[in-house]
């Protein structure tokens, strides 16, 4: 049995700007990085449709690096985004990661496995 877990972030601002922070190059880097990890805009390839892949290198700061390999199994604009996600490419299908943006503006974003993440209304 896997076990599962929740963490859970209040983001305010309107959903249509959240679903472009999860959805846009150029926006997506910047938040899936920290300050201390760069996720270089020409490491990003999102084609954000049911099939489409994505892929992003974090660099750490101690000079290594983290691949990330996806695929986009559900996307709903403004409101919902589901995909695999795996740091193992090649060797893991990934874990599925839901987003989700609640109406009325924001939402919550949510790790709901190990390795995945949510945005919840």
């Amino acid at each position: 049995m896997t076990d599962y877990f929740t963490v859970t972030r209040t983001i305010s601002a309107p959903r249509e700007l959240v679903f472009e922070a999860l959805t846009k190059p150029e926006h997506f880097g910047v938040w899936f990085g920290t300050a201390a990890v760069e996720v270089p805009r020409d490491t990003l390839s999102m084609d954000v449709r049911p099939g489409g892949a994505f892929r992003a290198v974090m660099h750490l700061p101690d000079g290594n690096s983290i691949h990330w390999t996806g695929t986009y199994v559900e996307v709903e604009p403004p409101a919902h985004v589901a995909m695999t996600l795996t740091d193992q490419p090649g060797d893991d299908a990934g874990l599925p990661c839901h987003l989700r943006s609640g109406v009325g503006g924001g939402g919550h974003a949510a790790h709901g496995a190990p390795g995945s993440f949510r945005l919840l209304g």
